[in-house]
């Protein structure tokens, strides 16, 4: 059988080509990874070539780490230590998720990944074990979770595939992905089982697939999630500073509270599932513009924002019943209006 080739050139932060693909089922995209023989190549202008050859006898890229983290079981945890996490990108998500693990499992030892020692001391106060990406001892958990967003990595599959080997397949592991890998932009309803973007569609969402793709080869979870907020953060906050924007007020918004984000991915981590892809929204799509006049209306916020945008309206509308009955979750914050209001 004749193999196919295509290539991916990949500068620092930018992807320069990518040979589209289509999706072979709803919900994931096609397994470029675990069907292709990958080679690299690094040019006089600093950009890596990447090949993908297509196999008649493919061998997942999933195989050698499986491979390599079913070895790493053999000196694997204890049993006192059977709920120990390890939190790749303990920032405001992962801290959250760290809480909620030492409430329910208040002898396991939480481990928070950093690039750098920062936010260290904040991290030992909550009572975790912080080290950077740097320090690890080899050491295996039967509880892993990625939640580093993609900006804060030159190779952010990389990054994955680095922090997956930490997993001893024991518990759970999970990565926190974004629901805007989906395609829908058209105002259509999207769930977790809607067509995904293609790659090579966008810098961000080639990465978010990479990554989901390595997890899910090794029996790991993915959690995609919509726009996340608390009372101080999120897009709201963005608006009310930008005060206008050029943006079509009737374009639709996505959200999910960051406890309730947290609260999700740690009955992700639980569940006992294996290559799994879960969707974390509150089920309540709003327009840019009905957003805005919640946080106005409610006041408890100074000032607003005008949008100027005249163009069609996009977005999507998320719904994650799926989700909720499979793993048995409800979110706290039923709504961003709700919340708003009881601040």
């Amino acid at each position: 059988m004749a193999k196919a080739t295509n290539t991916v050139c990949v500068h620092p932060f930018r992807l320069k080509k990518l040979a589209k693909d289509p999706i072979a089922r709803p919900g994931r995209p096609r397994n470029v990874l675990a069907r292709a023989e990958v080679r690299s190549q690094v040019l006089a202008d600093g950009s890596v070539l990447y090949r993908f050859r297509e196999s008649a006898d493919p061998k997942p890229i999933g195989t050698e780490m499986k491979q390599q983290v079913q070895q790493k079981s053999e000196e694997s945890v204890e049993d006192g230590h059977m709920h120990d996490l390890l939190i790749v990108g303990p920032g405001v998500l992962g801290s959250m998720v760290a809480e909620l693990w030492l409430q329910r499992f208040p002898k396991a030892r939480v481990v928070g990944q950093t690039n750098t020692e920062r936010s260290h001391g904040r991290l030992r106060a909550m009572g975790l074990e912080p080290r950077t990406k740097f320090q690890g001892d080899g050491t295996s958990f039967p509880y892993v979770i990625f939640c580093a967003p993609p900006s804060g990595s030159d190779d952010y599959p990389k990054e994955v595939a680095e922090a997956v080997q930490h997993w001893n397949h024991k518990g759970g592991l999970v990565f926190t992905s974004s629901a805007g890998v989906y395609q829908e932009n058209n105002l259509g309803t999207c769930n977790e089982e809607s067509q995904l973007q293609l790659l090579g569609n966008s810098e961000r969402s080639d990465k978010l697939l990479l990554a989901e793709e390595i997890v899910h080869e090794v029996g790991g979870n993915v959690v995609r999630l919509a726009g996340l907020y608390t009372a101080d953060r999120g897009a709201h906050m963005f608006f009310l500073k930008a005060s206008s924007v050029s943006r079509c007020g009737e374009n639709v918004i996505n959200l999910i509270h960051y406890e309730d984000a947290a609260a999700l991915t740690v009955e992700a981590l639980l569940a006992g599932t294996r290559s799994k892809y879960y969707l974390g929204c509150d089920n309540h799509p709003l327009t840019l513009a009905a957003m805005m006049k919640y946080v106005v209306d409610s006041g408890n916020y100074e000032g607003g924002c005008k949008f100027l945008g005249d163009g069609p309206p996009q977005g999507k509308k998320l719904n994650n019943d799926k989700t909720r009955h499979e793993l048995s979750w409800e979110p706290k914050h039923a709504s961003f209006e709700i919340f708003v209001n009881k601040i």
